[in-house]
Protein backbone atom coordinates (compact mmCIF):
# COMPACT_ATOMS: atom_id res chain seq x y z
CA UNK A 1 0.00 0.00 0.00
CA UNK A 2 1.31 3.71 -0.79
CA UNK A 3 0.99 6.11 1.72
CA UNK A 4 0.01 9.78 0.49
CA UNK A 5 2.63 12.37 -0.33
CA UNK A 6 4.42 13.56 2.77
CA UNK A 7 5.27 16.93 3.56
CA UNK A 8 8.27 18.41 3.28
CA UNK A 9 10.07 17.90 6.16
CA UNK A 10 9.37 20.16 9.27
CA UNK A 11 12.24 21.68 11.64
CA UNK A 12 11.73 21.33 15.35
CA UNK A 13 12.78 25.07 16.26
CA UNK A 14 14.50 28.14 15.71
CA UNK A 15 17.77 26.87 14.10
CA UNK A 16 17.49 23.10 13.44
CA UNK A 17 17.54 21.59 10.36
CA UNK A 18 17.26 18.26 8.96
CA UNK A 19 20.77 16.46 9.82
CA UNK A 20 19.84 12.81 8.75
CA UNK A 21 16.94 10.75 6.94
CA UNK A 22 16.30 7.84 5.37
CA UNK A 23 13.40 8.13 2.92
CA UNK A 24 13.08 4.09 1.67
CA UNK A 25 13.19 4.97 -1.85
CA UNK A 26 15.47 2.07 -3.22
CA UNK A 27 14.33 0.18 -6.17
CA UNK A 28 11.93 -2.95 -5.23
CA UNK A 29 14.24 -5.02 -3.37
CA UNK A 30 17.26 -3.14 -2.98
CA UNK A 31 18.44 -3.94 0.56
CA UNK A 32 18.80 -0.77 2.82
CA UNK A 33 21.87 1.22 3.01
CA UNK A 34 24.79 -1.02 4.96
CA UNK A 35 26.13 2.03 6.36
CA UNK A 36 23.06 3.32 7.56
CA UNK A 37 21.21 0.17 8.72
CA UNK A 38 22.02 -3.02 11.03
CA UNK A 39 19.13 -5.07 9.99
CA UNK A 40 18.65 -7.74 12.71
CA UNK A 41 18.98 -11.85 12.32
CA UNK A 42 18.18 -13.01 15.64
CA UNK A 43 15.21 -15.16 17.35
CA UNK A 44 16.01 -15.50 21.11
CA UNK A 45 13.08 -13.07 21.42
CA UNK A 46 15.06 -10.13 23.17
CA UNK A 47 14.41 -11.29 26.58
CA UNK A 48 11.04 -10.31 25.70
CA UNK A 49 9.11 -13.67 25.31
CA UNK A 50 8.91 -12.56 21.73
CA UNK A 51 7.67 -15.28 19.29
CA UNK A 52 9.64 -15.01 16.05
CA UNK A 53 13.30 -14.78 14.30
CA UNK A 54 14.38 -11.55 12.83
CA UNK A 55 15.49 -12.19 9.60
CA UNK A 56 17.52 -9.70 7.02
CA UNK A 57 15.28 -11.60 3.84
CA UNK A 58 13.51 -9.36 1.25
CA UNK A 59 10.69 -11.84 3.05
CA UNK A 60 11.19 -10.13 5.93
CA UNK A 61 12.54 -6.42 4.96
CA UNK A 62 12.05 -4.76 2.17
CA UNK A 63 12.29 -1.27 -0.17
CA UNK A 64 9.17 -1.46 -2.53
CA UNK A 65 10.28 1.33 -5.09
CA UNK A 66 7.51 3.28 -3.67
CA UNK A 67 8.95 5.16 -0.73
CA UNK A 68 7.96 2.66 1.72
CA UNK A 69 9.75 0.29 3.74
CA UNK A 70 8.03 -3.31 5.02
CA UNK A 71 8.90 -5.04 7.79
CA UNK A 72 6.66 -8.41 7.79
CA UNK A 73 5.82 -10.90 10.20
CA UNK A 74 5.54 -14.60 8.68
CA UNK A 75 3.83 -17.61 9.94
CA UNK A 76 6.38 -20.08 9.15
CA UNK A 77 9.22 -22.24 10.97
CA UNK A 78 12.88 -20.74 10.86
CA UNK A 79 16.29 -21.04 12.73
CA UNK A 80 18.31 -18.26 13.28
CA UNK A 81 22.61 -18.24 12.71
CA UNK A 82 22.79 -19.34 16.56
CA UNK A 83 20.34 -21.85 16.45
CA UNK A 84 17.33 -20.51 17.87
CA UNK A 85 14.12 -22.13 16.09
CA UNK A 86 10.77 -20.08 16.30
CA UNK A 87 7.20 -20.56 14.18
CA UNK A 88 7.27 -16.88 12.89
CA UNK A 89 9.55 -14.67 11.42
CA UNK A 90 9.78 -10.81 11.06
CA UNK A 91 11.64 -7.45 10.66
CA UNK A 92 13.84 -5.49 12.62
CA UNK A 93 16.08 -2.66 11.57
CA UNK A 94 18.64 -0.52 13.72
CA UNK A 95 20.33 2.45 12.85
CA UNK A 96 24.45 2.50 12.94
CA UNK A 97 24.55 6.00 13.28
CA UNK A 98 23.62 7.43 16.78
CA UNK A 99 22.10 10.50 18.18
CA UNK A 100 21.70 13.04 20.80
CA UNK A 101 19.20 15.18 21.09
CA UNK A 102 16.97 16.83 18.67
CA UNK A 103 13.86 15.76 17.19
CA UNK A 104 13.23 12.42 16.00
CA UNK A 105 10.45 11.13 13.78
CA UNK A 106 8.87 8.22 11.67
CA UNK A 107 5.86 7.87 9.29
CA UNK A 108 4.37 4.81 9.95
CA UNK A 109 1.43 2.20 9.35
CA UNK A 110 1.06 -0.38 12.18
CA UNK A 111 -0.68 -4.09 11.55
CA UNK A 112 -3.48 -4.70 13.98
CA UNK A 113 -4.33 -8.15 15.09
CA UNK A 114 -3.33 -10.18 18.52
CA UNK A 115 0.19 -10.86 18.99
CA UNK A 116 1.27 -7.71 16.82
CA UNK A 117 3.68 -5.33 18.81
CA UNK A 118 4.64 -2.77 16.31
CA UNK A 119 7.69 -0.57 17.63
CA UNK A 120 9.81 2.63 16.79
CA UNK A 121 11.88 3.55 19.96
CA UNK A 122 15.89 4.40 20.92
CA UNK A 123 18.78 2.75 23.05
CA UNK A 124 21.49 4.51 24.53
CA UNK A 125 25.43 3.83 24.00
CA UNK A 126 27.14 2.29 26.61
CA UNK A 127 29.59 4.94 27.75
CA UNK A 128 31.53 3.59 30.57
CA UNK A 129 30.99 -0.34 30.42
CA UNK A 130 26.83 0.16 31.41
CA UNK A 131 24.10 -2.11 30.47
CA UNK A 132 20.21 -1.97 29.87
CA UNK A 133 19.02 -0.50 31.79
CA UNK A 134 21.36 1.97 33.11
CA UNK A 135 22.32 3.18 29.22
CA UNK A 136 18.54 4.27 28.83
CA UNK A 137 15.24 3.45 25.91
CA UNK A 138 13.16 5.91 24.79
CA UNK A 139 10.16 3.94 23.29
CA UNK A 140 8.28 6.77 21.12
CA UNK A 141 5.45 4.45 20.05
CA UNK A 142 4.86 0.56 20.79
CA UNK A 143 1.32 -0.26 18.94
CA UNK A 144 0.31 -3.40 20.48
CA UNK A 145 -2.64 -5.93 19.72
CA UNK A 146 -5.87 -4.77 18.23
CA UNK A 147 -4.02 -1.18 17.39
CA UNK A 148 -6.49 0.94 20.18
CA UNK A 149 -3.28 0.64 22.61
CA UNK A 150 -0.46 2.89 22.42
CA UNK A 151 2.53 3.75 24.47
CA UNK A 152 5.42 5.90 24.61
CA UNK A 153 7.83 5.10 27.38
CA UNK A 154 10.92 6.33 28.98
CA UNK A 155 13.37 3.90 31.21
CA UNK A 156 16.54 4.29 33.21
CA UNK A 157 18.34 2.54 36.17
CA UNK A 158 18.18 3.95 40.06
CA UNK A 159 21.54 4.42 41.80
CA UNK A 160 21.11 1.20 42.99
CA UNK A 161 20.71 -0.33 39.52
CA UNK A 162 17.05 -1.18 39.43
CA UNK A 163 15.14 -0.22 36.23
CA UNK A 164 12.37 2.85 36.28
CA UNK A 165 10.13 3.87 34.19
CA UNK A 166 7.79 5.96 33.11
CA UNK A 167 5.04 4.95 30.76
CA UNK A 168 1.88 7.27 28.93
CA UNK A 169 -0.96 5.30 27.48
CA UNK A 170 -2.47 6.92 24.84
CA UNK A 171 -5.78 6.32 23.82
CA UNK A 172 -8.36 7.72 21.36
CA UNK A 173 -11.08 5.24 20.29
CA UNK A 174 -9.88 4.54 16.99
CA UNK A 175 -7.00 2.17 15.95
CA UNK A 176 -3.70 3.70 15.72
CA UNK A 177 -3.90 1.09 13.02
CA UNK A 178 -6.30 2.45 10.82
CA UNK A 179 -3.99 4.92 9.59
CA UNK A 180 -0.24 6.74 8.87
CA UNK A 181 0.67 8.55 11.77
CA UNK A 182 3.74 10.76 12.25
CA UNK A 183 5.00 9.66 16.26
CA UNK A 184 8.14 11.43 17.17
CA UNK A 185 10.14 12.67 20.33
CA UNK A 186 11.75 16.15 21.12
CA UNK A 187 14.69 15.25 23.16
CA UNK A 188 17.08 17.73 25.21
CA UNK A 189 19.57 18.01 27.96
CA UNK A 190 16.59 17.81 30.43
CA UNK A 191 13.61 17.09 29.01
CA UNK A 192 11.95 14.11 26.77
CA UNK A 193 8.94 15.15 24.76
CA UNK A 194 6.50 12.45 22.92
CA UNK A 195 3.99 13.77 19.86
CA UNK A 196 1.75 12.06 17.49
CA UNK A 197 1.14 14.25 13.93
CA UNK A 198 2.44 17.25 16.04
CA UNK A 199 0.15 17.01 18.78
CA UNK A 200 1.86 16.48 22.22
CA UNK A 201 1.10 13.86 24.34
CA UNK A 202 3.35 13.22 26.85
CA UNK A 203 6.49 14.97 28.43
CA UNK A 204 8.89 14.25 31.12
CA UNK A 205 11.32 16.38 32.38
CA UNK A 206 14.77 15.91 34.49
CA UNK A 207 12.91 17.64 37.42
CA UNK A 208 10.52 15.03 37.57
CA UNK A 209 13.35 12.22 38.50
CA UNK A 210 12.41 10.71 41.63
CA UNK A 211 15.25 10.69 44.12
CA UNK A 212 16.81 7.49 43.39
CA UNK A 213 16.42 7.84 40.01
CA UNK A 214 19.49 8.46 37.44
CA UNK A 215 18.69 10.02 34.15
CA UNK A 216 20.47 8.57 31.15
CA UNK A 217 18.95 10.57 28.79
CA UNK A 218 22.40 12.61 28.36
CA UNK A 219 24.31 10.12 25.71
CA UNK A 220 23.73 9.23 22.03
CA UNK A 221 21.03 6.86 21.15
CA UNK A 222 20.42 4.32 17.88
CA UNK A 223 17.16 4.09 16.54
CA UNK A 224 15.34 0.65 16.35
CA UNK A 225 12.34 -0.23 14.30
CA UNK A 226 10.92 -3.49 14.56
CA UNK A 227 7.76 -6.11 14.48
CA UNK A 228 7.56 -8.42 17.36
CA UNK A 229 5.56 -11.30 17.44
CA UNK A 230 4.03 -12.20 20.91
CA UNK A 231 5.60 -11.03 23.84
CA UNK A 232 3.60 -7.40 24.83
CA UNK A 233 1.50 -7.83 21.94
CA UNK A 234 0.12 -11.06 23.34
CA UNK A 235 -0.63 -14.56 22.10
CA UNK A 236 -1.80 -15.07 18.46
CA UNK A 237 -5.20 -16.17 18.03
CA UNK A 238 -7.29 -17.38 14.99
CA UNK A 239 -8.06 -13.74 14.10
CA UNK A 240 -4.41 -12.72 13.72
CA UNK A 241 -3.90 -12.19 9.90
CA UNK A 242 -0.60 -13.15 9.01
CA UNK A 243 1.14 -12.04 6.86
CA UNK A 244 1.54 -8.56 8.78
CA UNK A 245 3.50 -5.47 7.79
CA UNK A 246 4.36 -2.63 9.72
CA UNK A 247 4.54 0.13 6.70
CA UNK A 248 7.50 3.04 7.47
CA UNK A 249 7.50 6.06 4.87
CA UNK A 250 10.25 7.60 6.40
CA UNK A 251 13.01 8.17 9.80
CA UNK A 252 14.08 12.17 9.98
CA UNK A 253 16.18 13.59 12.75
CA UNK A 254 16.41 17.15 13.03
CA UNK A 255 19.02 19.43 15.28
CA UNK A 256 21.07 16.50 16.35
CA UNK A 257 24.50 15.57 17.13
CA UNK A 258 24.91 12.73 14.82
CA UNK A 259 28.14 10.01 15.93
CA UNK A 260 29.33 6.60 14.27
CA UNK A 261 28.46 7.54 10.84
Amino acid sequence: MTPAPTAEPTTAGPGSGLVWSDEFDGAPGQPLDAALWHVSDRGDGYGNDELQVYTPRPENVFQDGEGVLHLIARRETFTDPRGFRQDYTSGRIETLPRFQYGRIEARMKAPPGPGMWSAFWLFGASLQGEDWPAVGEIDIAEIIGNGLDLHSTIIGATTGGERWSINDHTYTGVPWTADWHVYAVEWGPDHVVFSIDDQETFRYTKADLGQEDVWPFDRPYSITLNLAVGGWGGEVTADTRLPAELLIDYVRVYDSTVSGR
